[in-house]
């Protein structure tokens, strides 16, 4: 699975909160700007398996700081069932990155997301795309934490959430019946994030 934490449901739910706002206390949120570090140009971002932009999956969470000079970055705690766990939010021009740590290792970075169309996968699948525009070009996997369509893209690696919509219309066939599959994925639908991570 895209997402490797322990508790990839809780931090999925989390993901998909952030595509509307983030999930979080606001008493816990800092605004800082980063000065220095490895430069990293909206345009040149890529999502891999288990790395987006210049971070990879179980780097150091603080290494995100250095990372994306003349950023704004957010820190924040994400609370689910009596856990919390820091992550941090790098706000771009059309959208965000956010590198969350777990709940079993609050140090280093487990799960990556981003609602950018700027950053791209390596055939330069993005945020914005209907997923009638991959279905040819990849094989994709349906899997349901706690009820969200998270659909993988097997191929390239990495995982996407799709909008309202389209989860609504894949729940309106798949209906709880049998196994879910890529068929019931509407073609429509709206990719809104894509997702990475692994275990550390």
């Amino acid at each position: 699975m895209i997402l490797a934490s322990a508790r990839s449901a809780h931090v999925v739910s989390v993901l998909v909160l952030s595509v509307v706002g983030f999930s979080h206390d606001d008493a816990h949120v800092q605004r800082t700007h980063v000065q220095a570090g490895r430069s990293a140009n909206e345009d040149s971002l890529v999502i891999l398996p288990g790395r987006l932009g210049p971070i990879d999956a179980c780097d150091a969470l603080s290494k995100v700081n250095g990372a994306f000079p003349g950023r704004t970055i957010r820190d924040t705690v994400y609370r689910e069932a009596g856990s919390h766990w820091p992550a941090k939010v790098v706000l771009l021009k059309d959208g965000v990155l956010v590198f969350s740590s777990s709940w079993t290792d609050t140090a280093r970075v487990w799960n990556m997301n981003t609602t950018s169309p700027s950053v791209r996968t390596r055939r330069g699948f993005h945020v914005g795309m209907r997923l009638g525009d991959i279905m040819a070009l990849d094989s994709l996997e349906v899997e349901l934490p706690e009820g969200v369509v998270v659909v993988s893209l097997k191929r390239e690696g990495v995982g996407v959430l799709i909008d309202q919509t389209g989860q609504k219309r894949f729940y309106e066939t798949f209906n709880f019946k049998g196994t879910p599959s890529a068929a019931m994925l509407p073609a429509s639908a709206v990719i809104t994030e894509l997702v990475t991570g692994a275990g550390c």
